[in-house]
Protein backbone atom coordinates (compact mmCIF):
# COMPACT_ATOMS: atom_id res chain seq x y z
CA UNK A 1 0.00 0.00 0.00
CA UNK A 2 3.07 2.18 0.79
CA UNK A 3 4.74 1.39 -2.38
CA UNK A 4 1.76 2.15 -4.13
CA UNK A 5 1.09 5.26 -3.07
CA UNK A 6 4.65 6.61 -3.40
CA UNK A 7 4.28 5.75 -6.73
CA UNK A 8 0.93 7.19 -7.58
CA UNK A 9 2.68 10.71 -5.70
CA UNK A 10 5.51 10.34 -7.74
CA UNK A 11 3.56 10.19 -11.25
CA UNK A 12 1.68 13.13 -10.38
CA UNK A 13 4.57 15.06 -9.55
CA UNK A 14 6.40 14.63 -12.23
CA UNK A 15 2.86 15.61 -14.38
CA UNK A 16 2.48 18.70 -12.39
CA UNK A 17 6.05 19.61 -12.61
CA UNK A 18 6.31 19.37 -16.33
CA UNK A 19 3.06 20.95 -17.40
CA UNK A 20 3.99 24.08 -16.78
CA UNK A 21 7.17 23.43 -19.11
CA UNK A 22 5.35 22.14 -22.04
CA UNK A 23 2.37 25.40 -22.39
CA UNK A 24 4.75 26.64 -25.27
CA UNK A 25 6.79 23.82 -26.20
CA UNK A 26 5.54 22.32 -29.67
CA UNK A 27 3.30 24.21 -31.71
CA UNK A 28 -0.13 25.01 -31.29
CA UNK A 29 -2.33 27.87 -32.90
CA UNK A 30 -3.26 29.16 -29.51
CA UNK A 31 -1.17 32.25 -30.88
CA UNK A 32 -1.66 33.81 -34.03
CA UNK A 33 -2.04 37.21 -33.78
CA UNK A 34 0.38 39.09 -31.76
CA UNK A 35 0.58 42.78 -30.46
CA UNK A 36 3.71 44.58 -29.96
CA UNK A 37 3.66 47.37 -27.07
CA UNK A 38 6.86 49.32 -26.64
CA UNK A 39 7.97 48.88 -23.51
CA UNK A 40 5.72 49.87 -20.92
CA UNK A 41 8.56 51.04 -18.18
CA UNK A 42 10.63 53.18 -20.02
CA UNK A 43 13.20 54.27 -17.42
CA UNK A 44 14.16 56.91 -19.80
CA UNK A 45 17.82 57.91 -19.57
CA UNK A 46 19.00 61.67 -19.47
CA UNK A 47 18.07 63.37 -22.70
CA UNK A 48 14.70 61.13 -22.43
CA UNK A 49 16.03 57.69 -24.86
CA UNK A 50 13.80 55.50 -25.17
CA UNK A 51 13.71 51.84 -25.54
CA UNK A 52 14.90 51.45 -28.98
CA UNK A 53 14.17 49.17 -32.01
CA UNK A 54 12.22 46.72 -29.51
CA UNK A 55 9.25 46.58 -31.97
CA UNK A 56 11.22 45.92 -34.94
CA UNK A 57 13.55 43.16 -33.27
CA UNK A 58 10.96 41.55 -32.33
CA UNK A 59 8.59 41.58 -35.45
CA UNK A 60 11.97 40.25 -37.51
CA UNK A 61 12.45 37.18 -35.16
CA UNK A 62 8.62 36.39 -34.87
CA UNK A 63 8.04 36.64 -39.12
CA UNK A 64 11.37 35.19 -39.77
CA UNK A 65 10.75 31.37 -41.32
CA UNK A 66 9.66 28.93 -39.85
CA UNK A 67 8.00 31.28 -37.43
CA UNK A 68 4.84 32.51 -39.24
CA UNK A 69 3.44 34.53 -36.68
CA UNK A 70 0.99 37.86 -37.77
CA UNK A 71 2.09 41.12 -36.27
CA UNK A 72 0.93 44.21 -35.36
CA UNK A 73 2.39 47.26 -34.08
CA UNK A 74 0.58 48.67 -31.26
CA UNK A 75 0.47 52.40 -31.55
CA UNK A 76 -0.07 55.14 -29.08
CA UNK A 77 -3.39 55.90 -30.08
CA UNK A 78 -4.34 52.12 -29.93
CA UNK A 79 -3.33 52.49 -26.09
CA UNK A 80 -5.37 56.04 -25.56
CA UNK A 81 -8.38 54.01 -26.80
CA UNK A 82 -8.29 51.52 -23.64
CA UNK A 83 -7.65 54.26 -21.24
CA UNK A 84 -3.71 53.84 -20.89
CA UNK A 85 -1.38 56.74 -21.39
CA UNK A 86 2.81 56.92 -21.59
CA UNK A 87 3.37 59.60 -19.19
CA UNK A 88 6.84 61.52 -19.01
CA UNK A 89 8.13 60.44 -15.74
CA UNK A 90 10.61 57.53 -15.83
CA UNK A 91 8.45 54.49 -14.77
CA UNK A 92 5.37 54.56 -16.97
CA UNK A 93 2.89 52.40 -14.78
CA UNK A 94 1.92 48.90 -16.23
CA UNK A 95 -1.19 48.42 -17.91
CA UNK A 96 -4.17 46.99 -16.42
CA UNK A 97 -5.72 43.38 -16.97
CA UNK A 98 -8.85 45.20 -18.55
CA UNK A 99 -6.80 47.88 -20.53
CA UNK A 100 -5.60 44.11 -21.65
CA UNK A 101 -8.20 42.55 -22.68
CA UNK A 102 -9.80 45.60 -24.68
CA UNK A 103 -6.62 45.91 -26.42
CA UNK A 104 -6.94 42.37 -27.71
CA UNK A 105 -10.77 43.18 -28.74
CA UNK A 106 -10.12 46.33 -30.18
CA UNK A 107 -7.33 44.81 -32.60
CA UNK A 108 -8.59 41.44 -32.86
CA UNK A 109 -5.35 40.15 -31.43
CA UNK A 110 -4.65 37.03 -29.53
CA UNK A 111 -1.71 38.10 -27.17
CA UNK A 112 0.24 41.60 -26.56
CA UNK A 113 3.99 41.73 -26.09
CA UNK A 114 5.69 43.81 -24.28
CA UNK A 115 8.59 44.34 -21.96
CA UNK A 116 9.57 46.31 -18.47
CA UNK A 117 12.61 48.43 -18.11
CA UNK A 118 13.64 46.99 -14.43
CA UNK A 119 16.51 49.24 -14.03
CA UNK A 120 19.04 51.58 -16.04
CA UNK A 121 21.95 52.56 -14.31
CA UNK A 122 25.16 54.26 -15.21
CA UNK A 123 27.95 55.12 -13.56
CA UNK A 124 31.47 56.51 -13.48
CA UNK A 125 34.66 54.40 -12.36
CA UNK A 126 37.42 56.42 -11.44
CA UNK A 127 41.18 54.94 -11.80
CA UNK A 128 44.46 55.72 -10.54
CA UNK A 129 46.66 55.51 -13.56
CA UNK A 130 43.93 55.58 -16.85
CA UNK A 131 41.02 57.70 -17.81
CA UNK A 132 39.01 55.64 -15.64
CA UNK A 133 35.77 53.92 -17.47
CA UNK A 134 31.59 54.01 -17.58
CA UNK A 135 29.81 51.25 -16.10
CA UNK A 136 26.30 50.30 -17.62
CA UNK A 137 24.15 48.49 -15.36
CA UNK A 138 20.30 47.02 -16.95
CA UNK A 139 17.60 44.98 -16.47
CA UNK A 140 14.73 44.31 -18.24
CA UNK A 141 12.21 41.57 -18.59
CA UNK A 142 10.32 40.76 -21.66
CA UNK A 143 6.29 39.78 -21.46
CA UNK A 144 3.51 38.30 -23.09
CA UNK A 145 0.03 38.64 -22.16
CA UNK A 146 -3.35 36.57 -23.44
CA UNK A 147 -6.57 37.88 -24.60
CA UNK A 148 -7.68 36.88 -20.60
CA UNK A 149 -4.27 39.34 -19.46
CA UNK A 150 -2.41 36.30 -18.71
CA UNK A 151 1.09 36.36 -18.33
CA UNK A 152 1.71 33.28 -20.66
CA UNK A 153 5.52 33.91 -21.35
CA UNK A 154 7.89 36.17 -19.42
CA UNK A 155 12.01 36.90 -19.59
CA UNK A 156 14.35 38.45 -17.94
CA UNK A 157 17.62 39.82 -19.68
CA UNK A 158 20.29 41.26 -17.33
CA UNK A 159 23.96 43.30 -18.19
CA UNK A 160 26.54 44.74 -16.15
CA UNK A 161 28.73 46.13 -18.63
CA UNK A 162 32.27 48.16 -18.75
CA UNK A 163 33.42 51.12 -21.40
CA UNK A 164 36.69 52.33 -21.37
CA UNK A 165 37.59 55.99 -22.07
CA UNK A 166 40.32 56.48 -24.70
CA UNK A 167 41.76 59.98 -23.89
CA UNK A 168 39.45 61.74 -23.56
CA UNK A 169 36.49 60.20 -25.44
CA UNK A 170 34.01 56.90 -25.20
CA UNK A 171 35.19 54.16 -27.65
CA UNK A 172 32.06 53.60 -28.74
CA UNK A 173 30.03 56.90 -27.76
CA UNK A 174 27.91 57.12 -24.51
CA UNK A 175 24.57 56.69 -26.74
CA UNK A 176 26.05 53.57 -28.75
CA UNK A 177 26.68 52.06 -25.67
CA UNK A 178 23.09 52.26 -24.38
CA UNK A 179 21.58 51.41 -27.58
CA UNK A 180 24.09 47.88 -28.36
CA UNK A 181 23.24 47.04 -24.82
CA UNK A 182 19.16 47.95 -25.43
CA UNK A 183 19.04 46.11 -28.47
CA UNK A 184 21.76 42.82 -27.50
CA UNK A 185 19.20 41.92 -24.34
CA UNK A 186 16.18 42.46 -27.12
CA UNK A 187 17.82 39.65 -29.25
CA UNK A 188 17.74 37.71 -25.99
CA UNK A 189 14.51 37.99 -25.65
CA UNK A 190 13.35 37.25 -29.05
CA UNK A 191 15.00 34.13 -29.23
CA UNK A 192 13.48 33.03 -25.94
CA UNK A 193 10.13 33.74 -27.29
CA UNK A 194 11.10 31.58 -30.37
CA UNK A 195 11.93 29.01 -28.69
CA UNK A 196 8.85 29.07 -26.53
CA UNK A 197 5.62 29.47 -28.58
CA UNK A 198 7.55 26.70 -31.50
CA UNK A 199 6.75 27.13 -35.46
CA UNK A 200 3.77 27.48 -37.95
CA UNK A 201 3.08 26.61 -41.39
CA UNK A 202 2.03 29.61 -43.23
CA UNK A 203 -1.52 28.75 -44.62
CA UNK A 204 -1.76 29.59 -48.44
CA UNK A 205 -5.06 29.04 -49.25
CA UNK A 206 -8.27 31.13 -49.30
CA UNK A 207 -11.08 30.31 -46.35
CA UNK A 208 -13.90 28.12 -47.80
CA UNK A 209 -17.22 30.27 -47.89
CA UNK A 210 -20.00 27.64 -47.80
CA UNK A 211 -24.25 28.33 -47.67
CA UNK A 212 -26.82 26.02 -46.51
CA UNK A 213 -29.98 27.62 -47.18
CA UNK A 214 -29.31 29.98 -50.20
CA UNK A 215 -27.84 29.30 -53.57
CA UNK A 216 -27.93 31.27 -56.99
CA UNK A 217 -31.19 30.78 -58.96
CA UNK A 218 -33.29 30.96 -55.20
CA UNK A 219 -36.27 32.95 -54.96
CA UNK A 220 -36.40 35.80 -51.98
CA UNK A 221 -40.07 36.97 -50.76
CA UNK A 222 -38.99 39.53 -48.47
CA UNK A 223 -36.79 42.84 -47.77
CA UNK A 224 -34.45 40.64 -45.53
CA UNK A 225 -33.30 36.73 -45.87
CA UNK A 226 -31.23 35.05 -43.37
CA UNK A 227 -28.01 33.43 -44.60
CA UNK A 228 -26.94 30.12 -42.66
CA UNK A 229 -23.41 28.29 -43.49
CA UNK A 230 -20.13 28.18 -42.07
CA UNK A 231 -16.83 29.77 -43.37
CA UNK A 232 -13.47 28.18 -42.50
CA UNK A 233 -9.90 27.98 -42.49
CA UNK A 234 -6.56 26.40 -42.04
CA UNK A 235 -5.29 29.40 -39.88
CA UNK A 236 -7.51 31.89 -39.13
CA UNK A 237 -10.34 33.97 -40.41
CA UNK A 238 -9.71 37.80 -39.74
CA UNK A 239 -12.53 39.31 -41.70
CA UNK A 240 -16.67 38.68 -43.13
CA UNK A 241 -18.20 41.10 -45.33
CA UNK A 242 -21.63 40.45 -46.39
CA UNK A 243 -22.64 42.74 -49.50
CA UNK A 244 -20.12 45.35 -47.78
CA UNK A 245 -21.30 45.04 -44.44
CA UNK A 246 -18.91 43.99 -41.81
CA UNK A 247 -20.26 40.45 -39.95
CA UNK A 248 -19.96 41.01 -36.39
CA UNK A 249 -16.05 38.76 -36.03
CA UNK A 250 -14.95 39.37 -32.34
CA UNK A 251 -11.58 38.04 -33.18
CA UNK A 252 -9.94 35.41 -35.60
CA UNK A 253 -11.45 32.03 -35.45
CA UNK A 254 -10.89 28.89 -38.03
CA UNK A 255 -14.53 28.36 -37.75
CA UNK A 256 -17.26 30.88 -38.15
CA UNK A 257 -20.76 29.95 -37.87
CA UNK A 258 -23.39 32.10 -40.05
CA UNK A 259 -26.47 33.07 -39.23
CA UNK A 260 -26.56 36.10 -40.71
CA UNK A 261 -29.55 38.92 -41.72
CA UNK A 262 -29.26 40.75 -45.22
CA UNK A 263 -31.17 43.45 -46.21
CA UNK A 264 -32.51 43.65 -49.56
CA UNK A 265 -34.24 46.80 -51.43
CA UNK A 266 -37.41 46.00 -52.19
CA UNK A 267 -38.38 44.61 -55.58
CA UNK A 268 -40.59 42.93 -58.07
CA UNK A 269 -41.42 39.15 -59.85
CA UNK A 270 -38.84 38.72 -61.57
CA UNK A 271 -35.98 41.42 -60.86
CA UNK A 272 -32.73 39.77 -59.88
CA UNK A 273 -30.81 40.88 -57.21
CA UNK A 274 -27.16 39.99 -55.68
CA UNK A 275 -25.48 39.13 -52.44
CA UNK A 276 -21.90 38.94 -52.37
CA UNK A 277 -19.47 37.34 -49.20
CA UNK A 278 -15.91 37.98 -48.81
CA UNK A 279 -13.51 36.06 -46.44
CA UNK A 280 -10.15 37.32 -45.29
CA UNK A 281 -7.65 34.77 -43.16
CA UNK A 282 -5.12 36.55 -41.45
CA UNK A 283 -2.87 36.09 -44.03
CA UNK A 284 -4.67 38.01 -46.98
CA UNK A 285 -5.81 35.32 -48.69
CA UNK A 286 -9.48 35.95 -49.62
CA UNK A 287 -12.51 34.17 -51.11
CA UNK A 288 -15.68 35.47 -52.93
CA UNK A 289 -19.38 33.88 -53.43
CA UNK A 290 -21.33 35.85 -55.20
CA UNK A 291 -25.28 34.58 -55.09
CA UNK A 292 -27.92 35.58 -57.72
CA UNK A 293 -31.43 35.49 -56.23
CA UNK A 294 -34.75 36.74 -58.13
CA UNK A 295 -37.58 38.44 -56.59
CA UNK A 296 -41.05 36.35 -56.22
CA UNK A 297 -44.34 37.84 -55.06
CA UNK A 298 -43.28 39.74 -51.76
CA UNK A 299 -44.95 38.84 -48.41
CA UNK A 300 -45.36 40.25 -45.73
CA UNK A 301 -48.22 41.30 -42.60
CA UNK A 302 -48.75 43.86 -39.77
CA UNK A 303 -48.12 43.70 -35.73
CA UNK A 304 -51.21 42.53 -33.68
CA UNK A 305 -49.16 42.44 -30.10
CA UNK A 306 -45.36 42.94 -29.31
CA UNK A 307 -45.20 40.14 -26.45
CA UNK A 308 -42.66 40.03 -23.84
CA UNK A 309 -40.01 38.76 -26.37
CA UNK A 310 -41.41 38.13 -29.65
CA UNK A 311 -43.80 39.59 -31.93
CA UNK A 312 -47.16 38.83 -33.08
CA UNK A 313 -47.72 39.42 -36.76
CA UNK A 314 -50.92 38.51 -38.88
CA UNK A 315 -50.24 37.61 -42.54
CA UNK A 316 -52.76 36.62 -45.18
CA UNK A 317 -53.73 32.79 -46.25
CA UNK A 318 -51.01 32.57 -48.97
CA UNK A 319 -48.74 34.53 -47.38
CA UNK A 320 -48.85 32.27 -44.02
CA UNK A 321 -48.22 29.56 -46.19
CA UNK A 322 -44.57 30.97 -47.64
CA UNK A 323 -43.32 32.02 -43.89
CA UNK A 324 -42.00 29.00 -43.03
CA UNK A 325 -40.03 28.70 -39.26
CA UNK A 326 -36.40 30.70 -39.90
CA UNK A 327 -38.31 33.03 -42.54
CA UNK A 328 -36.53 36.63 -42.30
CA UNK A 329 -38.39 39.99 -42.28
CA UNK A 330 -37.36 43.21 -42.26
CA UNK A 331 -40.05 44.91 -39.45
CA UNK A 332 -40.72 48.47 -40.32
CA UNK A 333 -42.42 51.64 -38.02
CA UNK A 334 -45.61 52.54 -39.60
CA UNK A 335 -45.78 56.38 -38.50
CA UNK A 336 -48.74 58.63 -39.76
CA UNK A 337 -47.56 62.51 -39.98
CA UNK A 338 -50.10 65.48 -40.87
CA UNK A 339 -49.02 68.39 -43.19
CA UNK A 340 -49.14 71.59 -41.09
CA UNK A 341 -50.24 73.45 -44.04
CA UNK A 342 -53.20 71.36 -45.11
CA UNK A 343 -53.57 68.94 -42.42
CA UNK A 344 -52.99 65.83 -44.98
CA UNK A 345 -52.69 62.61 -43.13
CA UNK A 346 -49.70 60.43 -45.11
CA UNK A 347 -47.45 57.51 -43.43
CA UNK A 348 -43.69 57.13 -43.00
CA UNK A 349 -42.08 54.27 -42.70
CA UNK A 350 -38.85 54.07 -40.61
CA UNK A 351 -36.89 50.61 -40.29
CA UNK A 352 -36.43 48.81 -37.25
CA UNK A 353 -34.43 45.80 -37.86
CA UNK A 354 -34.57 42.10 -38.89
CA UNK A 355 -36.42 39.89 -37.60
CA UNK A 356 -37.16 35.83 -37.89
CA UNK A 357 -39.97 33.73 -37.17
CA UNK A 358 -39.92 31.57 -34.55
CA UNK A 359 -43.49 30.23 -34.23
CA UNK A 360 -46.71 29.78 -36.35
CA UNK A 361 -50.54 29.54 -35.45
CA UNK A 362 -52.34 28.33 -38.13
CA UNK A 363 -55.86 28.99 -37.00
CA UNK A 364 -55.14 32.67 -36.92
CA UNK A 365 -52.69 33.36 -39.82
CA UNK A 366 -50.71 34.55 -36.66
CA UNK A 367 -46.77 34.34 -36.64
CA UNK A 368 -43.98 35.33 -33.76
CA UNK A 369 -40.86 37.06 -35.28
CA UNK A 370 -38.01 37.81 -32.70
CA UNK A 371 -35.06 39.84 -32.98
CA UNK A 372 -31.74 38.33 -33.41
CA UNK A 373 -29.23 37.24 -30.21
CA UNK A 374 -28.03 41.01 -29.30
CA UNK A 375 -30.87 43.04 -30.42
CA UNK A 376 -33.70 42.18 -28.48
CA UNK A 377 -34.44 45.66 -27.10
CA UNK A 378 -35.19 46.88 -30.30
CA UNK A 379 -38.15 45.15 -28.91
CA UNK A 380 -39.53 48.05 -27.08
CA UNK A 381 -39.65 50.38 -30.63
CA UNK A 382 -42.36 48.33 -31.97
CA UNK A 383 -46.02 48.71 -31.99
CA UNK A 384 -49.50 47.61 -32.87
CA UNK A 385 -49.83 48.11 -36.63
CA UNK A 386 -46.19 48.14 -37.74
CA UNK A 387 -45.59 46.07 -40.52
CA UNK A 388 -43.41 43.59 -42.02
CA UNK A 389 -42.68 43.11 -45.17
Amino acid sequence: MEKRFLAVFLLAFLFFASADKAVWAAPSDDIYIIGIVDPLNKSETIGHMPFPYFREVMKDALVNSPNNYIIKFITEDDLMDVGYYYSSVRSDPDMSSDQIKQLCLNNKLDAVLTANILNINQSMISRLFDGGGRKVDYKAEGIMYDRDANKIWSYTTETSKEYVREGDKFIPPQYTQMVNVFMDDTKKMAANLVSKIGTHSLDRQAPVIELTNFRSGDSVKTTCIVLKGKVSDNSKIAKITVSGQDFPLLKPQKEVAMFYPVSLSQGVKGQRVNVNITATDIYGYTATKDIDLIWDTPIGGYVTQVNKDSVSVRLSDNDFKNAVIGTGFMLWNVNQVSDPMSSTKFYTLEKVGPVVVSDKFGDKNIVHVQFFKGSENLLMNVKKGDILK
